[in-house]
């Protein structure tokens, strides 16, 4: 994918125009405003250090060659937790390079199988680093080209294999949901917000002994459909394009 070239005065004009009509859909809403996950994929290493030279964060990767060379050597950084929280991960992430992600973002969006959560575990243990903060993904519209969590059938299934890897892994904080929403008119995306929005909260309905709030987030809507995740409950946004065009 060709990099766009980054106008940083647009894309600051664009992100206050967004933030302000997410904050007013919110609140029409009554739900809670979503943190912008700003989306790097469209854009170089030198366009990305501007955009964290100016304070924008957190930035989502979807590549891990592209999160290491982004990132640089947090070790050499004041505080590498610090740096490494204004990054999310939100690709697939494969098991093999588990290894070299690790300890360089905050969250990662794209949990997609109980394998994936025991090399997380298990990486994280041998590299000394802390287990990453992780949200599952749910296939909420039954395309066979999505992985994660099936909830197009039961919500109560896919509900009660969430809680079996919470408690399988207690030290992996598994703290919300995320999904990404088939090819559609924008309007038939916000049941399917609806659905994850229901998904969480029976899960969290289902928590034992752990804080509801630990399990909150909502990582859904893109450029296409934000406005429908937002009035859905969305607490996490994805935007990439539409902040630099």
């Amino acid at each position: 994918m060709a990099a766009i070239e980054l106008d940083i005065d647009r894309f600051l004009n664009n992100r206050a125009r967004l933030l302000a009509e997410i904050t007013e859909l919110a609140a029409a809403a009554q739900r809670p405003t979503p943190e912008v996950v700003v989306v790097t994929k469209y854009v170089d290493a030198a366009a990305t250090a501007t955009l964290l030279e100016r304070g924008i964060a957190p930035l989502g990767e979807n590549r891990v060659a592209d999160l290491t060379t982004k990132t640089g050597d947090l070790t050499t950084m004041p505080s590498a937790a610090t740096a490494a929280a204004r990054w999310h991960f939100i690709g697939h992430l494969q098991r093999n390079k588990v290894g070299r992600a690790l300890g360089r973002f905050g969250l990662l969006h794209s949990l997609d199988n109980r394998r994936l959560a025991a090399t997380i575990v298990a990486e994280g243990a041998k590299l000394n680093v802390p287990p990453c903060r992780c949200l599952v993904q749910v296939n909420v519209s039954g395309e066979a080209s999505k992985g994660g969590v099936s909830a197009s059938d039961s919500l109560q299934k896919a509900a009660d294999e969430v809680l079996s890897w919470i408690e399988s892994f207690p030290t992996l904080e598994i703290a919300g949901l995320m999904t990404m929403a088939p090819q559609l008119p924008s309007a038939a995306c916000r049941p399917l917000f609806g659905r994850l929005r229901e998904l969480r909260d029976l899960i969290q309905a289902g928590l034992s002994g752990r804080p509801k709030d630990r399990f909150r987030e909502l990582s859904m809507g893109m450029s296409n459909d934000y406005r429908e995740a937002v009035q859905e409950g969305a607490t996490l946004l994805r935007l990439g394009r539409i902040l630099y065009q």
